[in-house]
This record gives structure tokens, C-alpha cells and sequence, in this order.
């Protein structure tokens, strides 16, 4: 029987000054590369445009290839996440069981384990705004695949890098950052598909982009996936089922969004629910202002304490400590409404208790002081098999889907478990996503123009990258 690897039977012996100069030259190039591939894609064809019914975001699903090696070809997506920059890198700093776990379910992906080989340049320690937000390391990463694929695995160069550019039509600097894979050979990380019949993948500039967007607190968000997946398997699979796996992958970048709503609204749980008002007091919705029948159902929301009818709200799961989970009632200004939300929030904290909610979630930096980047990150149970359901009509009663939240030693068991009674699935997240007609295709706003033909600072090494406004030729 053949073994499992793992990534500690990696010995990698330490780089000599060139070859760690050469290597971190090689992640800025690709990741600078990342990002002209990004925008460029905006040019091509829609290929499809998937919703997310929870949050109503949607995603421009186009295909892909790497400008400076056009033979690779993937699938791009564009949409659009409410968070800062500060934000979408410190969810990408995998550094922790329990990131690596949120990374996992919204991205879609099993991973069974990773190690990091070599770090090239080291995270900032501090949060300044004179430090920019860049990392560079060596990666080896293995994934489970859907059922008839062998095992996956990859090595590869990552790298993160902040960039600024000016809006071509405000004159505003803007932030941006990015995050790189791209797969390397080393000698230390052999190919363990004759000894582990684990085939090795290529990932070719791949990963993610983040653009501040003319509307404050929002930012444009492209993945791209561009590569191989190699193995005898996949040569003989059709290319239109290929396709529709990349497709599935691409349509993640939407639970972004929806992770970070739940980020945003579990402070919420620490208002006491005795400062909201009766329901039984209130004879209108407070947001649509229709009068409730005297049969009615009330919701309150457990965010802000408003009065809704079931239109204007719905329930949602938030992960706890220890994979558990909590329903809460939320009205839609609190999922969606990310400036007004702070402000609401604040004001019915001045007069909460100051003593910890009992739904109080795990804590990230308890994390830390038992994790280091010496042990491998450990498997997540979830299936990265997406199926996009067909067409439906919208709804504003949202269903709820739950999700989990696990703690350091929580993880360890899930890497043998590989339960399937995992509350947040990728099957489920499916269900959310909702495949839009071409006729219910609304025209792709064009928030990301500012950045066409305008010139992009990285902030790691000054170096600048021009992107020219001329269209490259379209293929249907």
C-alpha cells in the first residue's frame, strides 16, 4: 500500500545568497505578472455570472490565459468584497490551524497538508503604514480532488505584495495587493508520483487580486486560476468538464463577501438583546414600512435590535469555538451595510455589559502561542466538488447554512476524521450559488477602468508596471 506523505519528509537544505535572491526575483516578477493577467482578463468574454443569494454579490466569470506564457489557460472572477486591504491580507496570512481552516472553506478546498520550505521575506512584525504588505516563501501544498483524480500536490513560490496606482479619472491614489502562486522545481521537493502516486499540478501566476474601488470600503477582487492539473487522469478527461470544475472554483471568490459579514457581525452578539425594543410594540416593518398582518411573523434582528418582517431579514449561522454554531436573526442593512453597521453597533455598545458574550468566538492569537510554522497545517474535511445549481427565481427569504468554527486541537482530529458531519460544506456553499441566464446578465461595471492604461507602484522594491489600454484580441 503507498504511503501518505507528509510535508515534514521535505529536508530542504539553506539557499545560498543567489539562489534566495533569484527566487524572491522571481515571485515579485510573477506576481507583478498576476496582476497585469487580472485586468487584462476584463477584456475577454463573459463566460457566465454566478450570484450568491445570501448576499446578493455576483461574480463575472471570464476565461483566462497568462499574458506572458499564452499556452497556460484558466478562468478569471471578478466581483466585488466590502473589506479594507489591511483586511483581505491578514485573512491570506495563513499562519494559524484556524485560518488555515476559514482560508479552506471559502476557498473550497481540501487541503490534506502544507508546509512552508523556505521563507524568503518575512511578514512585517508591526502594523505600519511605512511597511508594506509583502511576503515571499516556498510552499508545498497537497489537496484532495474529486472522486477518479489521484491525489494533488504542488510546489510553489508565494508571494505577497502591496502596489498603489492613481484613479485615471479622480487622480485619487489608490491601494492594491495581491497575493502570487506560481510553481517552481526544487530538488529538495521531488515529484511523488511514482513513489506516493501523488501527481504534481501547475499553477502558472494564479491567485488573487484586491483594487480599491471608487466606493468607499469596497474593493474589486479578481482570482485567477491558470495551470495544469496533469496526471493521465485529466488528459483523457473532456475539456468541457474541466471547464466546469475551474468554473466551480472560480465561483468561491464570492464567499469572500459572505465571510466577512460573518467577521463584521459577531460583535454584534455582545449587545445585550434587554436594550432592543418589544416586538410586540412595533406595528410596521422598520424597513420596507409594511404593516404587519395580525397573523405575522416578527423577526427582530440580533444585530441591531430592528423590528422586520421576513423579507427584510434572514438567519444566519456563525461560527463558534469548538465547531459550534449559533442561529442569529439578521435584517439585510446589517449583512450589507458595512459603514452604517460600525456606527450602529458603537452606539448600542455604550450601554452593554462589559462582561464577555457567552457566544463569544475562538480567538486567533490563543492560536498562536501553540502553532508554529514548523508543524504542517492540517486537512480539512470539505469537498471541493462545486455543483452550480440551475437557474432560480430570486427570493428574499434567504435559507441559512451553518458553519464551524475549530479550535487549535480541534484541528489535529479533523486531519484523520476527514468527518463528512461538517457544519459549513462546499456542497452546501453550492447551494447559494445561482447560475444567471445571459438574459438576467446586467453590463460588467467597469470600476477596474481607472486602473486600464495607468501605471502600478510596488511598494516592496519601487518598481513600476505599465498596463497599456489597447484590447487584446477576443475569442469566443
Amino acid at each position: 500500500m503507498v504511503s501518505t506523505p507528509r510535508g515534514d519528509m521535505f529536508h530542504c537544505p539553506p539557499l545560498h545568497a543567489w539562489q534566495r535572491d533569484d527566487l524572491i526575483v522571481k515571485g515579485k516578477e510573477a506576481c507583478k505578472m498576476l496582476v497585469v493577467n487580472a485586468t487584462k482578463s476584463d477584456f475577454n468574454p463573459v463566460e457566465s455570472v454566478v450570484q450568491n443569494a445570501r448576499t446578493g454579490f455576483h461574480a463575472t466569470i471570464r476565461r483566462s490565459n497568462d499574458m506572458k506564457d499564452p499556452q497556460y489557460k484558466g478562468f478569471s472572477a471578478h466581483t466585488k468584497v466590502r473589506a479594507s486591504i489591511d483586511e483581505v491580507a491578514g485573512f491570506f496570512e495563513l499562519d494559524t490551524p484556524h485560518k488555515v481552516q476559514a482560508y479552506a472553506r471559502v476557498m473550497g478546498e481540501v487541503v490534506l497538508d502544507k508546509r512552508t520550505l523556505y521563507t524568503l521575506v518575512e511578514r512585517p512584525i508591526a502594523d505600519d503604514a511605512s511597511q508594506p504588505l509583502h511576503y515571499v516563501s516556498v510552499e508545498w501544498l497537497m489537496v484532495k480532488m474529486p472522486f477518479g483524480f489521484n491525489t494533488r500536490d504542488m510546489c510553489y513560490l508565494e508571494c505577497h505584495d502591496e502596489f498603489s496606482f492613481h484613479d485615471q479619472t479622480t487622480g485619487e491614489l489608490r491601494r492594491g495587493w495581491a497575493r502570487c502562486t506560481h510553481s517552481i522545481n526544487l530538488v529538495c521537493c521531488p515529484n511523488l508520483e511514482r513513489t506516493h502516486n501523488v501527481v504534481r499540478m501547475d499553477i502558472i501566476r494564479s491567485g488573487h487580486v484586491f483594487l480599491e474601488s471608487c466606493e468607499r470600503g469596497v474593493l474589486d477582487y479578481f482570482r485567477v486560476a491558470v495551470g495544469s492539473a496533469n496526471g493521465t487522469m485529466a488528459k483523457h478527461v473532456s475539456k468541457a468538464l474541466a471547464d466546469r470544475r475551474l468554473k466551480h472554483m472560480m465561483s468561491m471568490a464570492l464567499n469572500l463577501e459572505e465571510y466577512f459579514i460573518s467577521q463584521r457581525v459577531r460583535p454584534m452578539l455582545d449587545v445585550p438583546v434587554g436594550h432592543f425594543q418589544s416586538k410586540n410594540a412595533v406595528q410596521y416593518c422598520m424597513h420596507c414600512y409594511h404593516r404587519f398582518a395580525w397573523h405575522a411573523t416578527k423577526r427582530q434582528c440580533r444585530g441591531c435590535g430592528d423590528v422586520t418582517c421576513t423579507n427584510c431579514s434572514c438567519v444566519w449561522n456563525l461560527p463558534l469555538a469548538r465547531r459550534n454554531s449559533i442561529k442569529v436573526q439578521l435584517c439585510h442593512e446589517c449583512i450589507t451595510d458595512h459603514t452604517n453597521n460600525t456606527k450602529r453597533y458603537r452606539r448600542r455598545t455604550d450601554t452593554a455589559s462589559p462582561r464577555r458574550s457567552m457566544y463569544s468566538t475562538c480567538d486567533d492569537d490563543d492560536e498562536r502561542t501553540t502553532y508554529s510554522h514548523s508543524s504542517s497545517h492540517p486537512s480539512m474535511s470539505l469537498h471541493p466538488s462545486i455543483t452550480v445549481s440551475t437557474v432560480l427565481p430570486p427570493t428574499h427569504k434567504l435559507p441559512s447554512r451553518p458553519e464551524s468554527c475549530w479550535t487549535a486541537s480541534d484541528a489535529s482530529s479533523a486531519c484523520s476524521s476527514q468527518s463528512s458531519t461538517t457544519s459549513f460544506s462546499m456542497d452546501t456553499a453550492a447551494e447559494r450559488m445561482h447560475v444567471l441566464s445571459p438574459s438576467q446578465w446586467r453590463v460588467s461595471e467597469e470600476v477596474n477602468t481607472s486602473i486600464r492604461g495607468g501605471m502600478l507602484t510596488f511598494h516592496s522594491d519601487s518598481t513600476a508596471v505599465y498596463l497599456h489600454q489597447e484590447r487584446t484580441s477576443r475569442s469566443a
